[in-house]
């Protein structure tokens, strides 16, 4: 019986054991954060969920805490730290007049809680899109007219979607320990408001 409860014992200390490595080796306060992908547009474990899903609106999901090594980005990375916010929409198709385009028209604000400098930037791309390419031949014939059938969507239907944007890359955030306040804003629609704390590895 003993041994039965002694094994016991070393599997739960051996999984506390684990989440704490875990903790220590990410960056994050949350390490769910850790899989997401800067600049994505994919949902993850940490991504935030709407009470309701026809909720309208924008949603931010962020860690507490995000730690960085001085002088050491990650690879291919150009901003000194992954400041990650996860983020989820749900608007009106033609919000602003946009036709469905809103994801990359979000707009970031990211406000420094000691000086009171605001960060505002977006998630669209500044290289030009590359060309498409000519379609290849077919030998099948086209449809005919009442073949085509086109049900256009109404201008205000929502369409939704999922961000992950590093805001010190977007942003352009400085190096340094700071703390910011963060939300997220489309025309009249604005997120909720999340809190991180940017710190050098080790503090």
């Amino acid at each position: 019986m003993w041994r039965i409860l002694l094994t016991a014992a070393w599997i739960v200390l051996a999984g506390c054991r684990a989440t704490t490595e875990e903790k220590l080796m990410s960056l994050y306060s949350d390490p769910a954060f850790d899989a997401v992908t800067p600049g994505s547009f994919s949902d993850y474990p940490c991504s935030p969920e709407p009470a309701d899903e026809d909720q309208i609106g924008i949603l931010l999901a962020a860690p507490d805490t995000v730690s960085y090594m001085p002088g050491t980005p990650f690879a291919n990375d150009t901003a000194f730290a992954r400041v990650l916010v996860c983020g989820y929409y749900y608007l009106p198709m033609n919000t602003l007049n946009l036709d469905g385009d809103l994801v990359e028209k979000i707009v970031f604000v990211a406000v420094d809680a000691e000086s009171n400098r605001s960060f505002t930037g977006t998630m669209a791309e500044e290289s030009p899109e590359e060309p498409m390419p000519d379609p290849e031949p077919s030998d099948e014939e086209p449809p005919g007219p009442d073949e085509l059938v086109s049900l256009p969507t109404p201008a205000d239907e929502p369409i939704g979607g999922w961000f992950n944007p590093n805001l010190a890359d977007i942003l352009g955030l400085p190096e340094g320990a700071a703390t910011y306040t963060v939300y997220a804003f489309l025309g009249p629609y604005r997120s909720n408001t999340v809190t991180i704390r940017v710190q050098p590895r080790g503090r």
